[in-house]
């Protein structure tokens, strides 16, 4: 088995390292001192089309692997964790639509997290359950005119309150609360949705420059259109979703080492 990249992954992975020590090394300090999300810096990763790496090109991608973001998301967190892990947020939840969502959705909601030019996020955490979603209880339920009705809270949330963020991926409990066993449902809610609001940037220590704060829903209705991989079907779509996000994370790691 060979191991060794290929010319053009490593013309990729040079041309990010170069952006990333010319472009963002010399400001990592400052934004991290700041604590402000440095949304123009975030543009020009995108204009240099590391977000659009491992998307299919009929979604405006460069239709290559997870392994070639590897290498980009690598560069990046050698020199600013905070801009990876924003970065790599808004690639794996784009990827989770991009994979199983409609293609109403892809349309609408893709082009622009591909570009770079907007950020996404995945709500995938809770105040009393931190990541173990067998713990989650943020609820959907479905009303009238087939519309879902989603009450609850998320905590630790990355990208969803920049002035670039465009729309959250919310995991709920869509099972009636007397259930045996709980079933889930993964839905896409835009940030102008009613009843979806953002709380306050928490005072982090580390990652400063990233944004993180808690979500709050209260009768937030969602269409459902809106449903990412089926009704009832959101526990397997996010784990799924995760695989991904952990080799991103993976690479941000080794990069800071």
């Amino acid at each position: 088995m060979n191991f060794d990249l290929t010319p053009d992954q490593e013309q990729l992975q040079a041309r990010v390292r170069d952006f990333a020590q010319a472009e963002v090394a010399p400001v990592a300090e400052k934004l991290d001192r700041e604590g402000v999300f440095p949304t123009a810096l975030y543009k020009k990763l995108g204009g240099l089309g590391v977000m659009s790496i491992p998307f299919d090109e009929k979604h405006g991608g460069m239709g290559l692997g997870v392994f070639d973001a590897v290498l980009a998301l690598e560069e990046v967190a050698r020199a600013d964790q905070s801009l990876a892990v924003s970065a790599m947020v808004s690639m794996a939840t784009g990827l989770t639509v991009s994979r199983f969502g409609s293609e109403q959705l892809a349309e609408k909601w893709l082009p622009e997290i591909v570009t770079g030019q907007k950020m996404c996020a995945i709500a995938g955490t809770e105040p009393d359950a931190g990541s173990d979603t067998a713990g989650f209880k943020t609820r959907s339920r479905i009303a009238e005119n087939d519309h879902w009705v989603i009450n609850g809270e998320k905590a630790f949330i990355t990208n969803a309150g920049t002035d670039i963020s465009i729309f959250t991926l919310l995991l709920t409990v869509s099972s009636p609360a007397e259930a045996e066993k709980k079933q889930f449902t993964l839905f896409l809610v835009p940030n102008e949705a009613k009843g979806y609001t953002r709380g306050e940037k928490y005072r982090k220590l580390g990652w400063r420059s990233s944004d993180t704060r808690p979500l709050y829903f209260d009768d937030c209705h969602i269409d459902a259109g809106h449903v990412v991989g089926g009704a009832h079907k959101g526990r397997w779509v996010l784990h799924k979703g995760y695989q991904a996000a952990r080799l991103f994370l993976a690479a941000c790691s080794l990069g800071l080492a």
